[in-house]
């Protein structure tokens, strides 16, 4: 079957049945109508209505969009272009609302006293935005002090916010984070990695497994590119490799124990080699050997300890 077809009449009853729903009250339905006028004919009265009655029920943003459909109707009348400019604030486009104030009134024109009501509305939505963005920052902060009440997802989910907070807040909350002996060792990673793109030159103390450690941000790696990384991602590649479902499942484990570990991998996983075969084994791919050595008995136990720790 093909398109629709809208009978030409069709375009006038949805304007006055739209027209009629408002008037009673009953915006939401009237925004339907006004919707399918437009769809029949993109006019300037359509365009308005609709673009009305999307502002009466909130939808700020879709309201903005239809406007800018038919922009040289707004800018032409400057009524409407008021009009405009109310619904580029309501939808929170302050940068564009501020630029066209203020080149209205440099005019002078007759209509000046409502741009500036229009200006002062604008430095009310400003300041409101900024008391909802300290808000946020201040609850955002307040949660990585108490990261140690979350899951782990959660502190993950929590962790990704981290780059909306200003340099100072942030670095403020991955110090808090890294002194939380609650906090997990892979959210402790996050935060040191964070204070490491910060540029951080200062040392800061934290805990590592328990153990109260210092480092400088500054110099740390990327814990992707580390030796150890690289070395038993490479083997476990190697060794799964004509089992692609058991190699994402062993890979990813892999992952998350080196990212427990940093910044100290090194220091835990002495042989890469034989870290990497006690994936194998764990999978049933390898034997475990009859007898180990201290240094593969040492990595063992650590190993046994983070896959405790993340399953």
């Amino acid at each position: 079957m093909g398109d629709k077809i809208e009978f030409p009449k069709n375009y006038e009853r949805f304007l006055l049945k739209g027209t009629e729903l408002m008037n009673n009250g009953n915006v939401h339905e009237a925004v339907t109508y006004f919707e399918k006028a437009y769809d029949c004919k993109k006019e300037k009265v359509s365009n308005t209505l609709f673009v009305t009655a999307l502002y009466e029920t909130g939808q700020y943003q879709e309201a903005v969009d239809v406007a800018e459909e038919m922009i040289a109707a707004y800018e032409g009348n400057e009524y409407r272009y008021i009009f405009y400019v109310t619904l580029l604030i309501k939808a929170k486009r302050i940068l564009q609302a501020e630029a066209i104030i203020k080149k209205q009134l440099e005019v002078h024109g007759s209509f000046r006293d409502q741009w500036l009501k229009l200006a002062q509305t604008l430095d009310a939505e400003k300041e409101k935005m900024n008391q909802e963005v300290k808000a946020y920052e201040q609850t955002l902060l307040k949660k990585m002090y108490a990261v140690g009440d979350l899951s782990l997802e959660e502190q993950l989910l929590l962790m990704e916010e981290v780059k909306k907070l200003p340099d100072r807040l942030q670095e403020n909350g991955c110090r808090a984070v890294l002194q939380n002996p609650f906090a997990t060792e892979i959210t402790k990673t996050a935060a040191l990695h964070y204070l490491k793109e910060l540029g951080l030159t200062e040392e800061v103390e934290f805990l590592w497994f328990n153990e109260r450690r210092s480092i400088r941000p500054v110099d740390l790696y990327d814990w992707e590119e580390h030796p150890v990384t690289i070395g038993v991602q490479a083997r476990l590649k190697n060794a799964t490799e004509k089992n692609p479902s058991l190699s994402a499942l062993i890979l990813q484990e892999a992952q998350l124990h080196l990212m427990q570990l940093y910044p100290y991998l090194g220091e835990v996983i002495t042989d890469p080699g034989k870290w990497s075969d006690l994936y194998l084994t764990q999978y049933g791919e390898k034997a475990m050997p009859e007898t180990q050595t201290t240094e593969e008995e040492t990595m063992l136990g650590w190993f046994r300890k983070l896959s405790q720790q993340v399953h």
